[in-house]
């Protein structure tokens, strides 16, 4: 094995994910949920744990309700991907500009709720990314419309904790370090 291979470590099936780093962003996001005990999918949608406003493609909180709304909304689904230049492809840059003109309509994102905006979209351009062409628009508008993994194969190769980690040869880290470098921060 060269010194830049990664030794192979399971993955979890669905996103690739390996096993750190499914548990982290697991057991992270039941400590960013703040709720003890059995708790359902809907309490995903409580407001300003790991839900935040500015999303792509729901609604902010209204008022100062405890839950989001949780169907997709189809006028912000339709903005953000009409952000795709080429109309085929949502690229790095694309996904950018969806995250700029989202966060100009929404109130302020604390660092904490920019970072995970920012974050699950490096991990999703990781993920669907097709040959660093971009994510395909049909397969991003099956996952953000039905909130589902589209059929077939998604992801071809495993995703680590180290690669949220921006440095040289890993997608994902590069994918949020040029998502940052897109927003002014």
């Amino acid at each position: 094995m060269s010194g830049t291979e990664r030794p192979r470590q399971p993955r979890l099936p669905g996103y690739g994910l390996s096993t750190p780093l499914a548990y982290i962003l697991a057991y992270g996001g039941v400590g960013l949920l703040g709720q003890l005990g059995a708790f359902g999918l809907d309490d995903l949608a409580r407001h300003n744990r790991i839900e935040h406003d500015a999303s792509l493609v729901h609604d902010d909180t209204p008022n100062r309700d405890e839950y989001a709304p949780i169907l997709p909304d189809s006028s912000l689904v339709k903005q953000f991907l009409n952000t795709a230049e080429d109309g085929k492809f949502m690229t790095i840059e694309d996904i950018a500009k969806a995250r700029v003109l989202r966060e100009s309509q929404s109130r302020a994102l604390d660092n904490l709720h920019a970072e995970i905006a920012r974050g699950e979209m490096s991990i999703v351009a990781g993920l669907f990314d097709s040959r660093n062409r971009g994510i395909p628009v049909d397969l991003l508008r099956t996952w953000v419309t039905d909130e589902r993994l589209p059929d077939g194969p998604v992801s071809n190769h495993a995703h680590f904790l180290a690669d949220l980690q921006p440095n040289e040869g890993n997608q994902a880290g590069t994918n949020h370090q040029e998502i940052n470098s897109h927003i002014p921060l």
